[in-house]
């Protein structure tokens, strides 16, 4: 299953770049121009990570994100063009949320996200099952009653995938998960990375599919 994220953005050309976006880096997004209908889609979509503008028509971002917060602790991130202190103050007082001012760049975007994931998953205590062949703690694959050893970055990448077993894991996650930044060499480091941990799992159930385009799964054909 792909991450959801519902946005809300009243500058439509605006909204349709971070919609089109998101949904090419692999995550499962809704968009709407005003605050009663991001309500709306909120109860119904069931977002893990909401991203809107406070000047919104209908309802504001800051009165929405009240409303939200009455029965939920999803996560936020306000984007405006607002730049006071006291803005920020209010937005981030209500709670799991963030910040970002325009204009921004769509990999600031990324790294915003991604960080939000990473907290979401932190927060629901995720757990990655260890199985006959993965053996986290260890830090190693067990193959024919043997242990084949992990590098530090092999771990992390086997613990991402687990961590979203069946689900598609973004690559953009990925990146930020296991070197922080996101840019253009660690995007060829994780090609390498993914083709050294394949060797290791050869013999092995576990396989991990690359997604074109989108990101990562690991499966498990035992």
């Amino acid at each position: 299953m792909k991450r959801r994220i519902l946005i809300a953005e009243d500058e439509r050309e605006f909204g349709q770049i971070m919609y089109q976006f998101l949904t090419f880096n692999g995550y499962d997004v809704r968009y709407t121009d005003n605050g009663q209908s991001a309500y709306e889609q909120f109860l119904m979509f069931k977002p893990e990570l909401m991203l809107f503008d406070v000047n919104m028509p209908e309802i504001d971002g800051f009165n929405l994100a009240k409303i939200i917060r009455k029965s939920s602790t999803v996560q936020i991130i306000f984007i405006t063009s607002l730049s006071d202190e006291d803005s920020v103050i209010t937005g981030l007082g209500l709670g799991n949320c963030d910040y970002l001012r325009k204009p921004f760049g769509l990999k600031e975007l990324q790294l915003r996200i991604a960080r939000a994931f990473q907290l979401i998953d932190a927060a629901r205590g995720t757990v990655v099952p260890e199985n006959d062949y993965y053996l986290m703690e260890k830090c190693c694959i067990k193959k024919d009653d043997k242990l084949i050893p992990l590098t530090k970055n092999e771990n992390k990448l086997l613990k991402v995938l687990f961590e979203n077993e069946n689900k598609i894991c973004p690559v953009d996650e990925i990146i930020i998960k296991i070197w922080g930044d996101h840019n253009i060499d660690n995007m060829n480091n994780l090609d390498v990375l993914v083709h050294k941990t394949r060797k290791k799992l050869e013999g092995t159930p576990l396989i991990i599919e690359n997604i074109r385009g989108i990101g990562y799964s690991i499966i498990c054909e035992a």
